[in-house]
Order: structure tokens, then C-alpha cells, then sequence
């Protein structure tokens, strides 16, 4: 499947085109980053979220416990 061709950055401001290059690269050295490191990000998103609801009145919302997903992670599968 072929990608859409992507739009002549050359053309954009300065500003812009940093940006866009920098978020390249950003998400090329998040996708070089190990599993439990992208793990440890996502729980660390969770906690600002659930920051951000409890502030704003809404229910808060769930985060990971990295402690019982590790352990669980180390545990042989389950035999059905």
C-alpha cells in the first residue's frame, strides 16, 4: 500500500518546517524507546489525565499500576 505523497514542506515558514522536523524525529526516537520505557510514558500520560479530570470535576480516570503489570508480565501464561 503505498503512502500518501506528502505536502512540499519546502514551502512552509521556518518556523513550520522545525517543527515538523523535530516532531519526526521525536516520534523516531520514541519508536527506538524499549517496551517498558513506552509503558512507563503511557502511565505517566494517565496520571496528568486523571489530574486533569479529578480538577474539572469529572471522575478520574484509571492509571496503570506498573508494580501488578510487571509482576504479571514475569508470570508464565495461563493453562486453559
Amino acid at each position: 500500500m503505498e503512502h500518501p505523497q506528502s505536502p512540499d514542506v519546502t514551502e512552509l515558514p521556518e518556523v513550520v518546517r522545525r517543527v515538523l522536523e523535530f516532531k519526526e524525529a521525536r516520534r523516531k526516537q520514541l519508536a527506538q524507546l524499549p517496551p517498558e520505557e513506552k509503558v512507563r510514558i503511557i502511565v505517566e500520560m494517565q496520571k496528568w489525565a486523571r489530574a486533569a479530570h479529578i480538577a474539572t470535576g469529572r471522575p478520574p480516570t484509571p492509571v496503570w499500576n506498573l508494580e501488578v503489570l510487571m509482576r504479571r508480565a514475569d508470570e508464565p501464561p495461563n493453562q486453559v
